[in-house]
């Protein structure tokens, strides 16, 4: 018996789809499926980003609580290395910036540390190189203790 295109396109296959379905489900897969990764992706690098700026956080208070109790600007930043050589998500591949700004040496005086750290994205820049690094900014500020 021969068959026509309108009958074999109707044919059923063992799972009870049509050789058509089959092969749409094929194609709607692989357009969604670099959707998908991408989303991944972003979500990914998202979360990696706001786990550097928690950390840079926690590694400007450690750093300003080490002024505040009289030390230099040189320990001011090894304490700030401490807290972020090796908890950065690139690995601590460069260390931050740490500048300390300082109203006096008197208790009560206002101390200002700002750590700043550029922040590459892991996944992403293959799909944004015109956003592949940005720069994290945290800032704490402290009144200096007496001595």
């Amino acid at each position: 018996m021969k068959h026509t295109v309108a009958q074999i396109g109707k044919r059923k296959s063992t799972r009870g789809l049509t050789v058509r379905q089959r092969g749409a489900e094929i194609v709607e897969f692989m357009i969604t499926l670099p959707v998908i990764l991408i989303v991944l992706a972003i979500l990914f690098d998202f979360g990696a980003l706001l786990s550097d700026q928690i950390v840079l956080d926690n590694a400007a208070r450690a750093a300003a609580r080490e002024v505040i109790n009289g030390a230099t600007d040189g320990e001011a930043q090894v304490a700030a290395d401490r807290v972020t050589q090796s908890l950065l998500a690139q690995g601590g591949a460069s260390l931050p910036t740490v500048v300390v700004n300082r109203t006096g040496t008197d208790p009560g005086d206002q101390v200002i540390v700002t750590i700043t750290h550029p922040f590459n994205f892991l996944m992403l820049p293959g799909f944004a190189s015109s956003a592949a690094s940005i720069n994290l900014t945290a800032t704490a500020r402290m009144n200096m203790l007496p001595i």
